[in-house]
């Protein structure tokens, strides 16, 4: 991380056997299970497939915890 750009990364090791959807969630507000909650949101589509996601966000705030 930068001080104010990051890269969120996950790993999806099992699509399972319907079509995965892959979500990434940040903000300086812990939204829990209320996804409506999160102030920002990245989405891939089913169906996702195995592998590394990642996803560049900027416009942070240095020294804020996210």
């Amino acid at each position: 991380m930068l001080a104010t750009t990051a890269c969120l990364n996950g790993f999806l090791t099992s699509a399972g056997v319907t079509p995965a959807t892959v979500f990434a969630y940040w903000g300086t507000v812990d939204g829990g299970r209320d996804l409506g909650a999160w102030q920002n949101t990245n989405v891939w589509e089913a169906p996702a497939a195995t592998g590394l996601y990642a996803h560049a966000v900027s416009e942070l705030v240095a020294g804020q915890s996210y």
